[in-house]
């Protein structure tokens, strides 16, 4: 017996904003190894046959590829509601290699977006954007040096009547603790952002998914399943 096929096709899914969003970053997290290891491999080469490639490729990359990349983030972030910009913002700024590995670029990039916040009224880019250069040191330090940078951070944030970054900065040294394995200090810094969060209100606090995932994984270490489920 012979089965008609059907004429009419299946829809071809679209890809979502999030997902075109995670190929840009693993896009420009590879272009960004393959130029440090060109950089290395142009060191071997230099007396041989100069830095000519090396020089030719890190000029194309600069002047084409990068810059298209963050304009199409930047693009992103004008689109974005308040709460999906911060999203973006520390998602952005935690996982794109060429921001976390080349600082002046980072900043440029900040100073964009502080300007789009300034544009739009938004304040609470404008907070984030000052809290994501305040802490930008963290790529370059120990865990313990961070720690001990977002604590001061959440001080002065305190200090400035920000209690929403000020709880920010806690999580974020309790989290630091914790990959440190100074657990007595991680939880009293994550119980008392997880309060602050409580008092502000979740549904205030953007990423406040990802800071009560950590919280429960962290109890999950220690097999406290009761509290796992408390968060």
């Amino acid at each position: 017996m012979v089965v008609a096929r059907s004429t009419t096709s299946s829809p071809v899914p679209q890809p979502t904003d999030e997902m075109v969003f995670i190929l840009e970053q693993q896009l420009m997290n590879t272009l960004f190894r393959a130029t440090l290891a060109a950089g290395n491999n142009s060191v071997c080469l230099s007396q041989q046959r100069g830095n000519r490639r090396f020089g030719l490729f890190c000029l194309f990359y600069l002047l084409t590829i990068h810059p298209a990349l963050a304009d199409s983030f930047l693009a992103r972030m004008e689109q974005a509601t308040p709460a999906r910009r911060v999203v973006l913002l520390l998602n952005y700024f935690d996982t794109c290699q060429a921001v976390t590995q080349h600082q002046p670029y980072a900043f440029r990039l900040l100073d964009h977006l502080r300007e789009l916040g300034q544009q739009t009224h938004d304040e609470q880019l404008l907070r984030y954007v000052g809290f994501t250069r305040d802490t930008f040191a963290k790529h370059q330090q120990t865990n313990v040096q961070n720690a001990s940078l977002f604590l001061a951070v959440s001080q002065r944030a305190a200090e400035a009547n920000d209690p929403q970054i000020a709880a920010v900065c806690q999580h974020f040294a309790g989290q630091y603790y914790f990959l440190n394995e100074e657990y007595g200090k991680a939880f009293e810094q994550l119980l008392a952002a997880n309060k602050a969060f409580r008092r502000i209100g979740y549904d205030r606090v953007p990423e406040i998914s990802r800071y009560l995932y950590e919280l429960a994984f962290n109890y999950y270490h220690f097999r406290d399943y009761k509290k796992v489920i408390g968060c």
